[in-house]
């Protein structure tokens, strides 16, 4: 991995709150953390803390979805780190149970400009961050459902065109990379599936990709639209 000089670049942290408070993914539970020493009484402290995957901001690897794929231990530095672009769907129009496509991407190059280049890495700010149950940047709206539920996502065709593009991996400001009815947050709430059929004025089905082919899914919680 070659070298990369940070001296002229400005450093974000994206990163969420992560305590015994955070919220995990539909199905997952949230992080323990419990005392299991005491000074008064063991004369040390000591904690012990579990937590499951899909909580707070994490790198999803692609053993998440395939038998025998990379661990996160396993992808190179050199994959995670690149240039990157901050496509703004918030203000494009996108919002709740939205399905988003390669034509609402292509429509924000137009726009700005900017061209995203094979090997980018493609920041997507949907401005969902802002209901995360302890988000600090900027606008607070408080709304777990909102957040994990009710974000935009992708339609089936929008894989396609991520390979044609050669993106390298994508990050989300919402509860996911996916849209939420094609998870099992559909049988886990139907009925906010039949409010979200109902928004997109037809029957659910399965029109989204359950993943994006061949990237890594890094979510985040904060973005500022200004980066």
């Amino acid at each position: 991995m070659k070298p990369i000089d940070l001296s002229n670049m400005r450093v974000l942290d994206l990163s969420q709150n992560w305590d015994m408070h955070t919220p995990g993914f539909a199905t997952y539970e949230g992080p323990t953390i419990k005392w299991i020493k005491r000074v008064a009484f063991d004369k040390v402290g000591g904690q012990h803390i579990s937590s499951t995957l899909h909580v707070g901001t994490h790198l999803t690897a692609p053993l998440h979805f395939i038998t025998n794929g990379q661990d996160i231990g396993s992808i190179p530095l050199d994959k995670l780190v690149g240039p990157a672009v901050v496509v703004d769907l918030e203000a494009l129009g996108i919002g709740d149970y939205d399905y988003y496509t390669a034509a609402h991407f292509e429509e924000w190059e137009r726009k700005t400009g900017q061209r995203i280049q094979p090997h980018d890495i493609v920041v997507v700010h949907t401005g969902y961050h802002k209901y995360y149950p302890s988000n600090w940047y900027g606008e607070s709206q408080p709304d777990e459902t909102r957040y994990f539920i009710k974000h935009p996502g992708p339609t089936r065709e929008f894989a396609n065109w991520v390979l044609e593009r050669q993106i390298s991996w994508f990050a989300i400001d919402a509860g996911s990379m996916d849209h939420p009815m094609n998870t099992v947050i559909r049988k886990v709430r139907p009925d906010l599936a039949v409010k979200c059929a109902q928004k997109l004025g037809q029957p659910l089905k399965r029109s989204g990709p359950t993943t994006i082919c061949n990237s890594c899914t890094m979510r985040c919680s904060r973005m500022a639209s200004s980066t």
